[in-house]
């Protein structure tokens, strides 16, 4: 009939017109992603920190066991002599130590396949690890994978989400980034920059790849001063924030697969500063309690062992200087000792009964 024809006929052309339209906005956010993928990958970052993750993961796969593998944050990175530990219990070091922001769940994946029989693990997760979810935060698995695209193994599908999510914030940062530097440039600018500015630059002259030992452990910061005052009291954890209990659990979990596989774990707990501490000691004594009742988790000093003085740090709160890096690897050497298939050299020994 013709007026079956004619509501066809519209009823066609409504289609068709819908179908443009999507595959005109289809065509628009494809070329919006691919130039925002494009700043993320192809812009370089303000430094090559997250180089090391290809070195540390070398090391890992090249070592032979028995080993000593450190998991854990920056606070590894920062914090551990893994050459001092070596000399002392003749057990060759990798430190794995990068990124809190990583989550629990990445930073033991992704040592979990290459840990066999013999070997040690230490746990040092920053306190912070232990008040936010496990699965971790877009834009650092974006930095890692840029650098070490075969860390993409170790992502669950959840957190590859969080990965796409974060290109739109990296890249506006970015171009954020290079809009200040060409104006600085073309002298439209102020030339003083902020103190958090000159806090950044300092940190990307001192967070690069050769400023890595081959153990994992970076070094750069060692040898120069902080010239900048840095906000060492920050408060990472917000008061009344309810422990992340799948934290606990999946650390538990970990436990009880590598002694099943003959492997030891010991948790060594970071290092924070008095003032943080206090704030927040009656949480890092409830996680301590949770744990320590678990015959899983071999921990072998309580919390407030590592509270250091506020100069024994260098520019974080879970960062050690090269004054407080041989205190808190002394203590890691000692319970390392007893809890580890590694034991202290004899020369050592000798020097510790004079």
């Amino acid at each position: 009939m013709p007026g079956q024809s004619s509501t066809m006929d519209e009823r066609q052309e409504e289609t068709s017109g819908l179908g443009k339209f999507y595959g005109k906005l289809f065509c628009i956010a494809t070329i919006v992603g691919s130039v925002i993928a494009a700043i993320v990958l192809l812009v370089p970052d303000e430094n090559d920190y997250s180089k090391a993750s290809v070195l540390k993961h070398e090391r890992l796969a090249q070592l032979p066991s028995p080993k000593i593998v450190l998991v854990g944050g920056s606070n590894l990175a920062f914090g551990v002599d893994s050459a001092q530990i070596e000399q002392e219990l003749n057990c060759q070091v990798v430190n794995m130590g990068m990124n809190g922001w990583l989550g629990i769940r990445f930073m033991l994946e992704e040592v979990r396949g290459s840990l066999k029989a013999g070997d040690t693990v230490v746990l040092s997760f920053e306190w912070d690890n232990f008040f936010k979810p496990v699965e971790g935060h877009g834009p650092s698995f974006l930095g890692i994978v840029k650098k070490n695209p075969a860390a993409l193994q170790f992502l669950t599908l959840e957190q590859y989400k969080f990965l796409l999510k974060a290109f739109p914030d990296v890249a506006q940062e970015k171009i954020e980034r290079l809009v200040k530097q060409a104006l600085t440039r073309a002298g439209l600018r102020r030339q003083e920059a902020s103190a958090r500015e000159r806090r950044g630059a300092f940190l990307n002259t001192i967070e690069a790849l050769e400023g890595f030992s081959a153990n994992g452990d970076l070094i750069s910061h060692l040898s120069v001063e902080t010239p900048l005052p840095f906000p060492l009291g920050q408060d990472l954890i917000r008061t009344g924030t309810p422990i992340e209990k799948k934290a606990i659990e999946m650390m538990i979990d970990f436990a009880s697969e590598m002694t099943s596989r003959r492997i030891h774990v010991l948790v060594s707990y970071p290092p924070i500063p008095p003032d943080v501490f206090q704030r927040h000691s009656d949480s890092f004594h409830e996680i301590h309690r949770v744990m320590s009742t678990n015959e899983e988790l071999v921990i072998p000093r309580l919390p407030s062992e590592f509270v250091f003085d506020h100069a024994n740090f260098f520019d974080t709160i879970y960062h050690l200087n090269r004054y407080g890096r041989p205190v808190r690897t002394k203590k890691m050497i000692d319970d390392l000792s007893i809890n580890s298939g590694c034991s202290k050299h004899p020369l050592h020994q000798e020097a510790g009964r004079s």
